[in-house]
């Protein structure tokens, strides 16, 4: 029995279950969490279209976009390959390290899911360009931990 949730630091997957099996836990864990989020952007975009306020529409376009790519890179793996061959486990160390980075991509998710959830997207509200921008930056902070988890992932899986 595995303890912790994917992409909590208790999460013991890493080092009970095969790199891959422990991988593809966390991915469709934080997958599904994306779904929610884009769930929630997809809102805005209807509200925001809904009121006239197309202004608004090409930030929240460029959000969703981001999100469906990294949505994308997350389910699909391509950048955390890791051979069927190298099904091992890894180090304690190691394990504490992509529990952390899991952690962090969660915590990034949770930001953007808060933000996008404080946003008015119907009504006015002068600092709305800025408030989506910096979602934008929080997707982008997002990318960048995905990134660095699977040069982790890669750095594991040598045999």
């Amino acid at each position: 029995m595995l303890t912790g949730k994917p992409g909590s630091v208790e999460f013991d997957g890493y080092a009970r279950l095969s790199l891959w099996d422990a991988d593809r836990m966390v991915r469709e864990f934080l997958v599904g969490r994306l779904e929610n989020l884009t769930g929630k952007v997809r809102e805005c975009s209807e509200k925001a279209r809904a009121q006239g306020r197309e202004k608004l529409l090409s930030e929240i376009d460029t959000i969703e976009r981001r999100l469906s790519r990294i949505r994308d890179l997350t389910v699909y793996r391509e950048g955390s390959y890791v051979p069927p061959y190298m099904k091992q486990g890894i180090s304690r160390a190691d394990t504490q390290s992509l529990n952390e980075t899991d952690g962090r991509l969660e915590a990034l998710i949770d930001e953007a899911f808060a933000m996008i959830s404080d946003l008015s997207c119907s009504e006015k509200d002068l600092y709305i360009i800025d408030k989506l921008s910096a979602i934008s930056g929080v997707m982008r902070s997002f990318e960048s931990e995905l990134n660095s988890r699977s040069r982790l992932l890669k750095r594991e899986a040598k045999p």
